[in-house]
């Protein structure tokens, strides 16, 4: 894994819980 795609995960994991956040 690259530090890249660390932090694209890590970018994707936020926008989730954002997501998740808003369907409440």
């Amino acid at each position: 894994m690259t530090w890249q795609a660390s932090k694209n995960n890590h970018q994707t994991r936020h926008h989730i819980s954002i997501f998740m956040s808003q369907s409440k």
